[in-house]
C-alpha cells in the first residue's frame, strides 16, 4: 500500500508537470491558425482559466521510527509527513461557453493518508454542483504491542501455547485442584502456599518475574509470566482513519428563491485501545486489547430559502431545512481471549482456569469475553428559520429559529454472556448450579431508544438611536428521553457471576434489580445586552442574563444561573487600541438529592443495604454551585519605533465551588472540585523594519490551578469521614518567533520561524485543611502518611519546531515564451522535537510492574499495550516546484 501511494505521488507530480508546461504552451499558441482546430480549447467552448501545483521530494536527516523514545505516530498523527516525493496541491480551472459555467478541480495532499479532492462544476447565478472526497487519519501508535491477533476483526485470539504458559506460570506450575489456595478463604490470587487462611502480609505465590527467589522461586521448567509476555508480543498501529464522500447541489433559480440539497458518507476504520475485564472483579485479570473500529454515518439534508418583502416593506427571509443521519457499525460485537484462560481454553467449562476465589466453583470459567459496539442509531432534523425587519427605530430586526430532531436506537441486545457455566450455560434463562439462581429474562428484545430535542431561540436586535443597540434573546432547549423503562432483575456480571437483588437470584454483588435511568432535562436562556457609542472611538456594553436546566432523574431538580457583563473597545488615537470584557456569573442549585433522584430509581425503588449511595458531601460536578468569573483584555500599540507594533494581551477563567452547608453541616470544604483556576498572559511584537526585513515574536503564559477535596474512605459518617487535598496545577510556556528577508526584491525571500513550548504539570496530595475538615478530631492524617504523600512526579512536555524556507520566483520575462504564468523554487529545512514526561503513562510496559510486592498484587495479570509514546525527533529538507498559470 506505501509503494502504490509512493508511485502514485511521483506520477501525479510528474503529470501536474507535464501538464503545466503544456497547457502553458497551449495557452500562449491557441491563436496559431497552423494547430488543429480540436487543439484549441476555445474549440470546445471551454478555456483554461487557472491553474497550480506544487510538488517536490524531501530526504529526511533524522527520521522518526517505531521506537518508544521516537515514535512516527505523534509526527504523522493527522496525516503523513514522511513520503520522499509530494503533491500538496493542485487547482485547474476553466471556464466555457462565453463565461456561462465554470469547472474547477482541486486537490491537497495528494497520495497520502490525509488527501482530499474537490470537483466543482457551476452554472453562475443558478446552478452549483460540487464532489468531494476527504481522508481524516489519527494515528494514535506504531509502538503498540499486544498477545492478540485477528486486529482489525471481531475475534481477537491468541496461540493456545501462549495462553498455557501464562496460566503454568500464574499458578507457578500448581492447578486449582492441587495448586495455591486450595479450601482456603485467602484469595488464590494473593496466597502464598503454606501460609494460613488470613495471615498478613500475604504475597503473590505465582511464578512472575525471572529471578524470583526463596519461597517464591519459580518451581523448575516453568516460564515467569513477564517473560512469556516479552517474548510472544508483536507490534501493532492504533488509530483511526476516516474516508468521506460528499456531493452537493445549490440551485437559484431567481433572486428570491434558494435550494440546496446534499449527501455524505463517511467511513471509520482502524483500532484503538480498550480496556478488557475477564472476572467479576475490577483488579484481576485484565488486558488492554486492540478494538475494532468499523462503521459508516450517512448524512443528508434539504433545503429551501425564501428572500421577500413583508406586507409592510421590509425585507423578511424564511428557510426550511431537513436533516437525516444513520450510523451503522458493521460489528454488533467483538470477542477477545483472556490470555490467561488456561488449558483448554477457549472450551468452556474448563475447570482449570483462573477463578474469583479459592472457594468459587470450579465451572467458574472464563475463557473468552465479549463487548458490544456502539449500537446503530438514525436522527431526524426539521429546522425552520425566520428573519424579519420589523418597523419602528433605526433598525429593528427579529431572527427565530425552531428545530426538532427525533434520535432513535434499536438494535437488538447482545448476550449478556457467551461462556457456558456447567451443563446449561448462561443464556437466556438457564440455571447456574453452583448458585442455584436463575437468570431472570431480559423485558423486551431492544432498547427502543427514542430521544426528542426541541429548540426554539428568539433574537431581536434593536437600533434605538444610532449610538445605542439593544439585543434582547430567549433560548427554550429541551431533551426529552422517551426511551421505556427498563428494569433488570438481575444479570451476569463481566461474564462470571449473577447480579442479586431479587428472591429468585442469589449472587455475588448488591447491584440488582436495576432500573436504566432516563434523564431528560430543558434548558432556558434569556439575556439582554445594550451597546453604546458614546464618541467615535468608544464603545461601551453591558448585559445581563439568566440560564436555568431543569432535570428528571438526575441529583438535583434544577439550576440557576445568573450573569453579567461590561465590555468596551477603545481607540482614542490611531496607535492604541484596547479591548476588554469581564464576565461573572453565580449558579446554584435547587434541591440537591442524589438517593431520590437516582439511587432510589435505579434500584426500582428497593434500596438493599450496602446498594447504591453517594457520599452526602459530595456535590456533582455538572450541578455544583459554582461561581464564575471570565474576561480577557487586549492592546494593539503602535510604538513611535516606525513599523513596530506590540500587542499585549491577559486572559482568566476563574471558577470556585462553594460548600453547600445543607451537605456538610460542620462546614470546610465539601468534596469534589473546590476551585479551577486559569489564567494566561502574553504580548506580541511584529516589526516591519523596511520592505526587505520584518519581524515577529511572542511569548504566552498559562497557568491552571485545581483543588480538589477527595476521602480515602467509603464511610459517609461525619465521625470517621477522612479527607485529603489534592493540588493539580500546570504552568504553559510558549515562545514563537520569525522572520522574512527579501535577499532579492520579489525574487529571492529567506524565512525563518521557531516555536518552543514548555509544559510542566504537577499533582500534590496532603491532608485536608483544619484537619481533614471541622468534623473530624484536629491532626487527623486523613489516610495521608504525610503531608507531601503521595506527591506524583511532575509531568512535563517540551516542544522544539524550526523551519528555514528559501524562495525564488522565477523572471517572468524567461516565462513568456512559454506563456502566462509564474514559477516558484523552494528549499526547506525542517527540524522538530516532541519530548514527553508523564508517570501516567511511561510506566504501561505491556507486563506493568518490574518488582515483586505488595501494592503490585492486584497488577499480576495484568497486561497493557505499550502505546502511548509521543516522543520523536525529525530533521529534514525538502526541494519544492510551484507552478501557476
Amino acid at each position: 500500500m506505501r509503494t502504490l501511494r509512493t508511485l502514485l505521488l511521483a506520477g501525479s507530480a510528474l503529470a501536474a508537470s507535464v501538464a503545466a508546461i503544456a497547457l502553458a504552451r497551449a495557452a500562449d499558441l491557441s491563436s496559431s491558425p497552423s494547430l488543429p482546430a480540436l487543439s484549441s480549447p476555445d474549440t470546445l467552448g471551454w478555456s483554461i482559466d487557472h491553474a497550480s501545483a506544487d510538488f517536490g521530494g524531501q530526504a529526511f536527516i533524522e527520521k522518526p521510527g517505531s521506537s518508544p523514545s521516537n515514535s512516527l505516530a505523534k509526527f504523522n498523527q493527522y496525516g503523513t509527513l514522511t513520503n520522499p516525493v509530494f503533491l500538496n496541491f493542485f487547482d485547474v480551472g476553466a471556464q466555457g461557453q462565453d463565461y456561462k459555467y465554470t469547472f474547477e478541480a482541486l486537490g491537497k495532499n495528494v497520495g497520502t493518508d490525509n488527501q482530499e479532492y474537490e470537483v466543482d462544476l457551476n452554472q453562475p447565478g443558478q446552478q452549483y454542483l460540487n464532489l468531494g472526497w476527504y481522508e481524516v487519519p489519527d494515528l494514535r501508535s506504531n509502538t503498540a504491542q499486544t498477545l492478540y491477533y485477528g486486529v482489525g476483526g471481531s475475534n481477537l485470539w491468541i496461540p493456545p501455547t501462549v495462553v498455557q504458559q501464562l496460566y503454568t506460570g500464574i499458578f507457578n506450575g500448581g492447578t486449582y485442584a492441587n495448586g495455591p489456595g486450595n479450601n482456603s478463604k485467602v484469595p488464590v490470587q494473593n496466597q502464598l502456599l503454606g501460609i494460613p487462611p488470613g495471615a498478613a502480609n500475604v504475597v503473590p505465590f505465582g511464578c512472575y518475574l525471572p529471578g524470583q527467589t526463596g519461597t517464591l522461586a519459580c518451581k523448575k521448567g516453568v516460564t515467569p509470566v513477564q517473560t512469556t509476555v516479552n517474548n510472544n508480543v508483536h507490534t501493532i498501529n492504533l488509530g483511526i482513519q476516516r474516508d468521506a464522500g460528499e456531493i452537493d447541489y445549490r440551485w437559484t433559480p431567481n433572486p428570491n428563491w434558494d435550494f440546496q440539497a446534499g449527501y455524505t458518507n463517511e467511513h471509520r476504520y482502524g483500532t484503538q485501545e480498550q480496556g478488557f475485564l475477564f472476572s467479576n472483579s475490577t483488579s484481576t485479570p485484565m488486558a488492554a486489547v486492540p478494538a475494532p473500529v468499523d462503521d459508516y454515518t450517512q448524512s443528508a439534508f434539504l433545503q429551501g430559502e425564501y428572500y421577500g418583502i413583508s406586507p409592510w416593506g421590509m425585507k423578511w427571509n424564511g428557510l426550511v431545512r431537513y436533516n437525516a443521519s444513520i450510523y451503522t457499525d458493521t460489528m454488533s460485537s467483538f470477542t477477545a481471549e483472556n490470555p490467561f484462560g488456561g488449558p483448554g481454553s477457549p472450551a468452556g467449562g474448563v475447570p482449570h482456569c483462573p477463578i474469583a476465589s479459592a472457594t468459587a466453583a470450579a465451572n467458574n470459567c472464563y475463557g473468552w469475553g465479549q463487548m458490544g459496539t456502539e449500537p446503530n442509531n438514525a436522527s431526524n432534523m426539521v429546522t425552520a428559520q425566520l428573519g424579519v425587519d420589523l418597523p419602528g427605530f433605526v433598525r429593528n430586526r427579529y431572527m427565530g429559529t425552531f428545530s426538532f430532531d427525533s434520535m432513535t436506537q434499536n438494535e437488538s441486545f447482545i448476550p449478556m454472556t457467551i461462556n457456558s457455566l456447567g451443563d446449561t450455560g448462561f443464556y437466556p434463562y438457564s440455571k447456574l448450579p453452583s448458585q442455584g439462581a436463575y437468570l431472570a429474562p431480559l423485558p423486551r428484545s431492544s432498547l427502543d431508544g427514542d430521544i426528542n430535542t426541541t429548540l426554539f431561540n428568539n433574537v431581536v436586535t434593536t437600533q434605538i438611536i444610532p449610538s445605542v443597540q439593544n439585543k434582547l434573546t430567549y433560548r427554550y432547549y429541551s431533551d426529552d428521553n422517551n426511551t421505556p423503562p427498563l428494569t433488570l432483575q438481575n444479570w451476569i456480571v463481566n461474564d462470571s457471576t449473577l447480579a442479586s437483588g431479587s428472591a429468585n437470584s442469589v449472587g455475588s454483588g448488591s447491584y440488582g434489580p436495576h432500573t436504566t435511568l432516563l434523564s431528560s432535562y430543558t434548558k432556558q436562556n434569556a439575556s439582554d445586552q445594550i451597546t453604546w457609542n458614546p464618541v467615535s472611538w468608544a464603545t461601551v456594553g453591558a448585559s445581563g442574563g439568566w440560564e436555568q436546566y431543569q432535570y428528571s432523574q438526575y441529583a438535583a431538580n434544577y439550576t440557576n444561573e445568573f450573569q453579567g457583563t461590561v465590555f468596551g473597545t477603545f481607540k482614542p488615537t490611531d496607535y492604541l487600541t484596547i479591548r476588554v470584557n469581564d464576565q461573572f456569573g453565580w449558579r446554584r442549585y435547587s434541591d440537591y438529592n442524589w438517593q431520590e433522584f437516582i439511587g432510589n430509581v435505579m434500584l426500582a425503588g428497593t434500596v438493599q443495604p450496602g446498594g447504591l449511595t453517594e457520599n452526602p458531601y459530595l456535590a456533582d460536578f455538572n450541578i455544583a454551585n459554582r461561581n464564575r468569573n471570565v474576561g480577557n483584555l487586549y492592546l494593539d500599540y503602535t510604538t513611535p519605533i516606525a513599523g513596530l507594533t506590540i500587542t499585549p494581551t491577559v486572559g482568566w477563567r476563574w471558577d470556585n465551588y462553594p460548600t453547600d452547608i445543607s451537605l456538610i453541616q460542620a462546614g470546610g470544604n465539601g468534596l469534589g472540585l473546590n476551585a479551577d483556576h486559569h489564567w494566561n498572559a502574553g504580548i506580541e511584537a511584529d516589526w516591519a523594519i523596511n520592505s526587505s526585513i520584518s519581524l515577529v515574536g511572542s511569548y504566552t503564559f498559562e497557568n491552571i490551578q485545581q483543588v480538589l477535596y477527595g476521602t480515602s474512605t467509603s464511610s459517609t459518617a461525619p465521625a470517621s469521614l477522612t479527607v485529603y487535598n489534592s493540588s493539580m496545577g500546570q504552568n504553559v510556556n510558549t515562545w514563537l518567533a520569525g522572520a522574512t528577508f527579501q535577499l532579492i526584491p520579489d525574487r529571492l525571500a529567506l524565512k525563518l520561524s521557531g516555536t518552543y513550548e514548555l509544559a510542566l504539570g504537577n499533582w500534590n496530595t496532603a491532608p485536608g485543611s483544619a484537619g481533614c475538615l471541622p468534623i473530624n478530631a484536629a491532626g487527623s492524617s486523613c489516610g495521608i502518611v504525610s503531608p507531601g504523600n503521595p506527591a506524583y512526579p511532575s509531568e512535563n512536555t517540551t516542544y522544539t519546531h524550526f523551519d528555514a524556507s528559501l524562495t525564488y520566483k522565477v523572471d517572468p520575462a524567461y516565462l513568456t515564451q512559454f506563456g502566462k504564468g509564474e514559477v516558484y523554487l523552494q528549499l526547506k529545512y525542517l527540524y522538530e522535537r516532541n519530548n514527553v514526561t508523564n508517570w501516567q503513562t511511561s510506566g504501561m510496559t505491556p507486563y506493568m510492574y518490574a518488582t515483586l510486592n505488595s501494592s503490585t498484587v492486584s497488577f499480576k495479570d495484568m497486561i497493557f499495550m505499550a502505546g502511548d509514546n509521543p516522543n520523536y525527533t525529525a530533521q529534514a529538507i525538502m526541494a519544492s516546484l510551484m507552478v501557476k498559470w
